[in-house]
């Protein structure tokens, strides 16, 4: 659903003039101390699968509770697709829970 092209203009058109190694860009460069607990979900088709991944162990460095999960085989925005995929109600039912969890 997403290409590396598709990906490089949104991302041109929403820095502007700001450089994409810019903290204020790129949350992997980021101080991400204080966040609340943060839950990452991912498909393993994920054209951000790395990014993802960067950000889970970025925001663990920094003392934030993480979620990490990769589902296997799916793409980005799966969840979107919870009237025809289990999976996908799976991954809403995952992020119920951790609000739960964390929302007190």
């Amino acid at each position: 659903m997403l290409t590396k092209g598709i990906l490089q203009r949104g991302a041109d058109a929403y820095r502007g003039d700001i450089q994409s190694a810019d903290a204020r860009i790129s949350p992997v460069l980021a101080d991400l101390n204080g966040l609340p607990p943060t839950l990452i979900q991912v498909g393993s088709e994920e054209v951000l699968l790395d990014d993802a991944s960067q950000l889970a162990k970025h925001l663990a460095r920094s003392g934030v509770k993480v979620g990490y999960h990769v589902y296997n085989g799916m793409w980005h925005n799966f969840q979107m697709f919870n009237a025809l995929l289990q999976t996908s109600n799976d991954a809403l039912d995952e992020i119920v829970q951790f609000i739960k969890d964390h929302v007190h």
